[in-house]
């Protein structure tokens, strides 16, 4: 339940932040950047058109919202799952004489 919340949370901060950035650097309508933003991070593919008003900086943090979008989940799972088990059992160990 952590974990999800967790990755939730890193999703709607990415959301946030993807969004504000579009619209401090960009003058397109709130609706259609938080449209293109959530699509972005989602790696759906779909535009209403906003994406072809960006300039260089607005391309530059859609791309990275694309990334952020395709490997933050992945990574933060993985992240979040490899937690190093103590164990207190080993394998026995024995020197077979052969022949």
């Amino acid at each position: 339940m952590q974990r999800a919340a967790v990755i939730a949370l890193m999703g709607l901060a990415s959301l946030f932040f993807v969004t504000m950035a579009l619209l401090l650097t960009q003058s397109i309508d709130p609706v259609a950047v938080l449209f293109e933003a959530v699509s972005a991070l989602g790696t759906v593919g779909l535009s209403i058109g906003a994406t072809g008003k960006l300039d260089g900086i607005g391309k530059i943090i859609i791309m990275a919202a694309m990334f952020i979008g395709r490997v933050g989940p992945v990574s933060m799972f993985a992240f979040l799952a490899s937690r190093s088990h103590v164990t207190d059992w080993r394998f026995p160990r024995e020197e077979i004489d052969v022949g």
